[in-house]
């Protein structure tokens, strides 16, 4: 084994590019728990059959982060579809590093319906109960919204292209309890703290096993008109096709 440093570059999934927009894409690099700031560093974003749609374009460095300006035109023609990636190259501590990102061109991007507000609505207590000096509970909304549509792509399930956002709100809301009480217990297993975390453990599982949620086309981001697709993967018993 080397001595290399092994810097992490932060994925919460694929790279989302959403057609038509203009997106700031960004990409934290850690080491040993904190971010590491690029002195400099540039972007390439390949198209599936590995085109260039951008090549080398500068980044900027913005809180110690590299990011890219993404311009609304440049994927404003193109036709929404997995096999995207990009390629951040950063100067790091002297040395060069080439980090690579999978992505996916949507014709919209999924987001969360859930926030503080919601937690609380629940669980009155948590406004009294954020740590010190944190004024929300955002880092586990974000967590657990990362790790539902993670689940989901694991599942054969675009998240990208669910048009009833709302139906992820009842495990979206659990699972973010779950992480928020699993952090209040401290590692027991014997307090209230530690049973509130199970509890919503078990509550995120069933609402995810239930989901159900209507999609869209993936070429036109209309209805598919088939009703109500599962969050639960299929089983095939037969060939597929015939």
């Amino acid at each position: 084994m080397g001595s290399e440093t092994r810097y992490s570059q932060r994925q919460f999934g694929p790279l989302v590019l959403e057609r038509g927009q203009s997106q700031v894409l960004s990409a934290p690099v850690y080491l040993a728990g904190s971010l590491v700031a690029p002195s400099e560093g540039t972007i390439t974003l390949f198209d599936p059959s590995g085109s260039a749609v951008v090549s080398a374009a500068a980044v900027s460095i913005v809180s110690s982060i590299a990011s890219y300006s993404l311009s609304s035109s440049v994927l404003q023609s193109r036709t929404p579809e997995t096999g995207w990636r990009a390629e951040w190259r950063l100067l790091i501590a002297g040395s060069w590093h080439v980090f690579r990102s999978d992505a996916v061109l949507v014709h919209r991007r999924l987001y969360p319906v859930v926030s503080d507000e919601d937690l609380y609505q629940v669980r009155a207590d948590l406004r009294r109960r954020l740590p010190s000096g944190v004024s929300s509970w955002q880092d586990k909304l974000d967590t657990a919204f990362g790790e539902i549509e993670g689940r989901l792509i694991e599942l054969g399930v675009r998240p990208w292209l669910i048009l009833a956002p709302s139906a992820l709100r009842r495990a979206h809301i659990a699972l973010t309890l779950s992480l928020i009480f699993g952090e209040l217990a401290q590692g027991s297993t014997d307090t209230a703290e530690a049973a509130a975390r199970d509890s919503y453990k078990q509550e995120y599982q069933s609402a995810f096993s239930s989901l159900t949620f209507p999609q869209a086309e993936p070429d036109t981001g209309n209805p598919d008109g088939t009703g109500r697709k599962s969050g639960r993967p299929v089983t095939w018993l037969c060939s597929r096709y015939g």
